[in-house]
């Protein structure tokens, strides 16, 4: 689930687009002008179909993502709410870096696509993440 932070970013990063929210009915709302709430609404058939006619997807790493993932044209940011400051800035790795999607050393982000662009959590840029402001 997004932080109050990222849905903050998303509002004003996205206040000329037409957001359409999908996903469960407790995820949290994008309350503006600008939204669509369909919300806890869509079927599974009907959340790709919602997905595949996006020009955008932003979501978390979760099975949405993974919809959008079926769908080259639309262009993917994934914003990984579960990865620490540490983990993303290496340290205590062994491994070249321990963030990089599609990295077959890596279990976690191993099936991660490397075609989407990634955002953490944090003010900054961190690794290969960018700062969620930047969404």
């Amino acid at each position: 689930m997004m932080s109050d932070d990222v849905i903050a970013a998303l509002r004003r990063n996205y206040r000329n687009w037409m957001i359409v929210r999908i996903g469960a009915e407790d995820d949290k709302l994008i309350e503006a002008d600008n939204v669509i709430d369909l919300r806890g609404k869509l079927d599974l058939w009907e959340t790709a179909a919602e997905i595949a006619s996006a020009s955008r997807f932003i979501g978390v790493n979760s099975g949405p993502m993974h919809i959008a993932n079926c769908y080259p044209r639309v262009s993917k940011r994934i914003v990984l709410m579960e990865s620490s400051q540490n983990y993303l800035q290496n340290r205590g790795s062994k491994l070249a870096f321990p963030f990089r999607a599609g990295d077959v050393r890596n279990l976690l982000t191993s099936w991660l696509d490397p075609a989407n662009t990634y955002f953490n959590r944090f003010g900054h840029d961190l690794g290969i993440t960018s700062s969620f402001s930047k969404v």
